[in-house]
Order: C-alpha cells, then structure tokens, then sequence
C-alpha cells in the first residue's frame, strides 16, 4: 500500500498539500517506509523533506534527501498529518520529484 505525498512535481521550495494519515495502514503511531525519489535535474544540493504533523500547522521533519538525483529511504513514524516538501532548491534546473509512504500491510 502507498500513501502519495508528492508525484513528480516540480523540485522548487514549496511545500505540498498535506494527507491526513486516517486509514491503516498509515495511522498515528504506527511505522511504515518512507521514500524520496529525486529526479537527477533537481539542481544542486536540493534538499527535500518529509515531514510529520499532529495538527497540520507545527511541523517535524522526518526524512531528509540532500543533493540531485537519486532516493531516500527510511521508517517514519506516521501522525496525523503528513507533507512533502522542498526546503532549498539550489541550482538552475528546477527537476521534479516524488515522497511516499509505504507498507506491507
């Protein structure tokens, strides 16, 4: 099961809407795998975030990807609001990339 955060959209500093985590498997507090898939065209040191909310208005950053190209792999911890977002697109060719959660429930 996947939970879309971002799809390819473009690698420029904004962040995206956020997904209310309210179904299983991506329910608060459970533990799934998070993934950043950065296309090679992002621009130099790009960094690109996952983040976490409990009230969709403070945020944590749970999973971070620096540089062009590539992915990022790791286990967040869900909450009630989850994003994607791109924090410093550095560079002049803007890319695109996509964030998920996923499970093998």
């Amino acid at each position: 099961m996947y939970s879309v955060l971002a799809d390819k959209v473009a690698g420029s500093v904004a962040n995206q809407t956020s997904v209310e985590s309210n179904k299983t498997p991506f329910l608060p507090g459970r533990t799934v795998g998070a993934v950043i898939d950065v296309d090679a065209a992002t621009g130099t040191d790009a960094v690109i975030v996952i983040q976490s909310s409990p009230d969709d208005s403070a945020w944590t950053t749970v999973l971070t990807h620096t540089g062009i190209g590539g992915q990022t792999v790791g286990n967040v911890k869900c909450d009630k609001y989850m994003r994607a977002g791109v924090t410093t697109a550095a560079g002049t060719a803007v890319g695109s990339y996509s964030a998920y959660l996923q499970s093998g429930d």
